[in-house]
C-alpha cells in the first residue's frame, strides 16, 4: 500500500523503493536523481487532514450508474493525506497518457471541493515525490523481474522491459524536471 502523510513519509517511500536495489546495481541515472531528491528541500505543513483514503487509482473500480456513482474493491483503503490519494492517480503509470492540462483541471477541481488551504502545496510536493518514487519503482522491475525476483501469478508480456524502460526514462524527465 502506498501513502504518505508529510514530506517525511514521502522521502521514506521513496528510500524504500532504492533500497531494493542493490548499491551496485543502481542505474546511475537513478543514484544521480536521488541525489538530487536527498538535497531537495520541500515546503512541510503541521497539520495534514487525515481522511479514509481509497489507495487504488483503478477506475475500473468505480461503477458508474443512474444517480450515484459506485466504489468496489477496497481493500487497499486506509487513512492518510487525501492529497496523496489525488496524486498517486495522477502519476500512476496506467495513466501516463493523459495530458498535464487534464491533471492541471484535476487539481482545480479537487481544490474547488474541499474546503483545505494546503492543498495546492501538499499536491505539488507530493507530485515531485511520486515522480521519483516512480522512476525507482520502474528500476526495480528493470533489476528484478530479470533475476527472478518479481513473485506474480502471471508471467511478464513480451515486451515488457522495452515498455518498462520506456516508462522508466518518461518519469525520469517528468522527475529530473520538477527537482
Amino acid at each position: 500500500m502506498l501513502n504518505a502523510n508529510n514530506v517525511a513519509d514521502g522521502r521514506r517511500i521513496v528510500q524504500q523503493q532504492v533500497a531494493r536495489i542493490p548499491r551496485g546495481a543502481r542505474p546511475r541515472s537513478l543514484r544521480w536523481l536521488v541525489r538530487q531528491f536527498e538535497r531537495s528541500e520541500f515546503p512541510d505543513w503541521s497539520r495534514t487532514p487525515v481522511a479514509l483514503c481509497r489507495v487504488d487509482n483503478n477506475t475500473l473500480n468505480i461503477i458508474r450508474r443512474p444517480g450515484r456513482w459506485a466504489s468496489v474493491d477496497w481493500e487497499n483503503a486506509g487513512w492518510g493525506d487525501p492529497a496523496f490519494d489525488v496524486v498517486d492517480w495522477m502519476t500512476h503509470a496506467a495513466y501516463i497518457g493523459v495530458s498535464p492540462e487534464r491533471w492541471d483541471w484535476v487539481v482545480d477541481e479537487y481544490r474547488g471541493l474541499v474546503d483545505d488551504p494546503t492543498a495546492s502545496q501538499r499536491i505539488q510536493v507530493y507530485h515531485k515525490i511520486l515522480l521519483v518514487w516512480w522512476v525507482a519503482r520502474l528500476a526495480r522491475y528493470l533489476y528484478e523481474v530479470p533475476r527472478g525476483l518479481d513473485q506474480r501469478l502471471v508471467g511478464w508480456p513480451a515486451g515488457w522491459q522495452h515498455d518498462i524502460r520506456a516508462k522508466y526514462e518518461h518519469y525520469l524527465g517528468l522527475a529530473e524536471a520538477v527537482l
